[in-house]
């Protein structure tokens, strides 16, 4: 020990020593009696850096039990399995007595006559303490994702149950009130507007499924030059009465993609609502869907003679709630998704979405660009004729809102059905033993203690009731929603407010026995 003590003591040596940022000391490995069980350390040599770091002062010449009486043992067991092996360690380790996290670096000294081991030592609490807290800030934020995708789901479920109703209503109108103009307007107001209401629902809750990865998409070969034409077909009453000519330029020749059809449309009808929105009164807008050959993309475009945009938005058009400046009278307003939720759905398709415009009052187009399909088949299917059974039908509504279910009994009435009506599970199942319906169309949250997943489980265990076609109507239509309705039975699950034609379609695929 005599040239240790001799180099320690050098003023060369503690200077250089004490200007280093981490913790050094030099430690002698106490064992037994046997020499085989370590049961102490004695710290031979510190510099000042050790004191910052540990929190320890005056340590040498004395040993760890001495200064911090129950430190954890797993620390002198370290340092004896290195003194005797000569293989290093680094130890990332909380020590309760001190408080503090200790990154240890441990190296044998070699000694003839003693169990010397140095030590490299850095407090890394402040570190582990705020990577704690930011985990901990990251469970927070996603327990509050969470508890705000719970939120809109059931806001959404809020929301679409009394525009059910309504809706319905306003089919009852345009079959019964008189044909006089102002009713006719203000018939079609409410439709417009329920329709829009109806469409903000959706968006949110579709970009909230995108940003989670929990949109499922189903993928089949699909002409897009098909649905560009009816897309256009149905957004033109829309756009004709807000006076608006739209034109379309689309092949007969088909476009073959592979994606989902009914998020393909969604993706064109968003497109021409944005159009419609921000055209103003005598503006046209256009539709054209071609071929890159160069690309192997089938490109559509949406173009318009609206107001055009601000090349400072358009780095940032895409991103949710993104939104051009508003008017005090908010006409042009929305909550700024359908833009990125049509830049979504393009990408979970392998595609894209460009922009273009010369600045304000210049109008606006939009390209969709989707990949073809490397099937060659070039015959466009014949779309299949909607057909309507004609029949009178026996269906039993199983809704526990009354204004929902009498609307919709009024409605099928009028079409020429025989209509039973249950405000619960219960009920339900009571019903259709003596009514024996040829369809169900049953609420998903109903009262009681029997759900619609529970009333189409019951049905569908009973053999008399094998063919009855089950349809779901509810404010619930995730991706979950309807694989529990189709796992419980359902033939069909319908968002509310129903969308009146597909609806129609649901029940002329009854087969009546």
């Amino acid at each position: 020990m005599g040239a240790l003590s001799r180099l320690a003591s050098d003023a060369v040596y503690r200077a250089l020593l004490d200007t280093i940022d981490e913790g050094v000391c030099l430690i002698e490995v106490i064992f037994d009696a046997s020499g085989q069980k370590a049961v102490d350390h004695l710290f031979l040599e510190v510099n000042s850096a050790f004191v910052r770091h540990t929190g320890l002062g005056d340590v040498v010449g004395k040993t760890a039990r001495e200064l911090v009486p129950n430190v954890d043992p797993f620390w002198c067991e370290t340092f004896a399995r290195v003194a005797r092996t000569g293989e290093a360690a680094r130890v990332e380790r909380y020590e309760p007595a001190l408080d503090r996290w200790l990154v240890v670096q441990a190296t044998r000294v070699e000694d003839p006559e003693h169990s010397l081991v140095a030590l490299l030592v850095r407090d890394v609490s402040a570190g582990r303490r705020a990577e704690e807290a930011l985990l901990a800030l990251n469970d927070r934020l996603r327990e509050a994702d969470r508890r705000k995708d719970e939120f809109i789901g059931v806001l959404a479920h809020e929301l679409r149950n009394p525009l059910a109703p309504v809706r319905l209503a306003v089919e009852i109108l345009r079959r019964t009130a008189p044909a006089e103009p102002r009713i006719e307007r203000v018939r079609d107001v409410i439709d417009r507007q329920v329709t829009h209401m109806s469409r903000l629902i959706d968006d949110l809750l579709d970009v909230s499924r995108i940003a989670r990865g929990k949109l499922a998409l189903r993928f089949e070969r699909c002409d897009v030059a098909l649905i560009a034409q009816q897309t256009v077909e149905d957004y033109r009453p829309s756009l004709e009465a807000a006076g608006l000519t739209l034109g379309a330029a689309v092949p007969d020749e088909s476009i073959w993609v592979e994606g989902d059809p009914v998020r393909l449309a969604q993706m064109i009808g968003n497109l021409l609502h944005n159009a419609g929105r921000f055209t103003d009164h005598g503006g046209h807008v256009e539709v054209r869907a071609s071929v890159d050959s160069a690309s192997r993309t089938a490109d559509i475009s949406v173009s318009d003679t609206g107001c055009g945009i601000d090349p400072e938005l358009l780095v940032r058009l895409f991103d949710p709630f993104s939104q051009a400046r508003q008017d005090s009278a908010r006409s042009k307003g929305g909550l700024g998704l359908g833009l990125a939720l049509t830049k979504g759905l393009a990408d979970l398709h392998g595609g894209d979405i460009a922009v273009r415009s010369r600045g304000e009052g210049h109008g606006t187009t939009f390209t969709l660009r989707l990949p073809l399909s490397t099937n060659e088949v070039q015959e466009r299917a014949e779309a299949a004729p909607t057909v309507s059974s004609g029949e009178r039908l026996r269906i039993l509504i199983v809704e526990d809102n009354q204004d929902a279910a009498e609307t919709l009994a009024d409605w099928l009435v009028l079409a020429g059905h025989d209509v039973k009506v249950a405000f619960d599970g219960r009920a339900a199942l009571t019903a259709a033993h003596g009514f024996h319906p040829h369809v169900v169309i049953s609420d998903i949250g109903l009262p009681g203690g029997l759900d619609g997943y529970a009333v189409a489980r019951a049905l569908r265990s009973d053999p008399e009731f094998s063919a009855v076609r089950l349809i779901a109507v509810s404010g619930y239509a995730n991706d979950d929603a309807r694989r529990r309705s189709r796992a419980a039975g359902f033939d069909a699950h319908l968002a509310k407010p129903p969308d009146i034609p597909m609806l129609e379609r649901e029940l002329a695929n009854v087969r009546r026995a």
